[in-house]
C-alpha cells in the first residue's frame, strides 16, 4: 500500500488510499460486507491471503493499512501471518485502539495503520520490534506515504502535494479526494509493481460509502453501508 490521505469535511471524514501490490498476486475483489467475529464489515477481499487494508466497522470506524513503518525494511523470509489478516483481527471486534495494544505482532512484517472512530483518530506503526501509537487532531487534513516505497525526500514531496491540492479545492467531496488519489498512482522503473486500486471512504454518522477503482479490471463501483445509531457516535 502506497499513499494514505485523511480529509475531515462539513458532516463526513474522507479516508483513502492506494493499493500497490506485486503484479503476480491475484486480484482483490470488489468490496462487499463481510462477517468477521460477529460482526460487519466493509472492505474488499485480498484474493491470495484472503485479507484487507481498508475496512469500514459496523460501529462507524474505519481503517487503513499501508506496509513499512518509518523506514524502509529488509523483510524476513517468512511471517507468522499476512498483514492484511492482521489487519481484519484488529478492526473486526470492538474497539480497535484496544486490539491493537494487545495484540501480539511478533514474527508480523512491519507495517502501519490510520484508524478514525468516534470522532478520534490515531496513527499506529509496528517496527518489527514495538509499536507505536499516537492520537492526531481530527480535525485537520493529513497524508502519508509507505517506506518501503518512498524515500523520505519523496514523502515529504507526496504531502507537499496535497497540500497544494487542498489550496486548490475549497470544499472536496470523495470523488475529489479518489481522483488525488489516482494522480499519486506508482508509475517508476519497478516493472512487477504497481498501483493496482484506489479507495476513498465517506464517512458519515449513520452510513459510509466506499468508492472502489480497481484499475486492473477498469471497473468502478460504490458501496453503502449502514450503521446502528447507538454503535456509530462522535462523528
Amino acid at each position: 500500500m502506497c499513499t494514505v490521505a485523511y480529509l475531515p469535511s462539513a458532516g463526513e471524514v474522507l479516508l483513502a488510499s492506494n493499493r500497490d501490490e506485486q503484479t503476480n498476486r491475484l486480484p482483490a475483489t470488489q468490496p462487499a460486507v463481510h462477517t468477521v467475529g460477529g460482526k460487519q464489515l466493509l472492505f474488499p477481499r485480498d484474493g491470495q491471503a484472503g485479507g484487507s487494508w481498508i475496512a469500514v466497522h459496523e460501529n462507524g470506524g474505519a481503517a487503513v493499512l499501508f506496509n513499512g513503518a518509518f523506514e524502509k525494511h529488509l523483510p524476513a523470509t517468512t511471517y507468522r501471518a499476512s498483514r492484511g489478516l492482521v489487519f481484519l483481527d484488529l478492526v473486526g471486534d470492538g474497539f480497535f485502539q484496544d486490539n491493537y495494544e494487545r495484540y501480539n505482532l511478533e514474527q508480523i512484517e512491519p507495517f502501519s495503520i490510520v484508524f478514525v472512530q468516534e470522532g478520534r483518530l490515531w496513527e499506529n506503526r509496528w517496527d518489527g520490534y514495538r509499536k507505536h501509537s499516537r492520537q492526531l487532531d481530527a480535525t485537520t487534513p493529513h497524508f502519508w506515504a509507505s517506506a518501503t516505497l518512498y524515500t523520505p525526500a519523496q514523502r515529504l514531496e507526496k504531502q507537499q502535494q496535497f497540500h497544494d491540492w487542498r489550496l486548490l479545492h475549497a470544499a472536496p467531496g470523495a470523488e475529489d479526494l479518489l481522483h488525488f488519489q489516482l494522480s499519486q498512482q506508482l508509475l517508476d522503473s519497478r516493472p512487477l509493481l504497481q498501483t493496482v486500486s484506489a479507495t476513498c471512504i465517506a464517512l458519515q454518522k449513520n452510513k459510509a460509502a466506499m468508492l472502489y477503482t480497481d484499475l486492473r479490471a477498469g471497473s468502478r463501483s460504490t458501496t453503502e453501508m449502514a450503521f446502528d445509531y447507538q454503535l456509530a457516535t462522535g462523528l
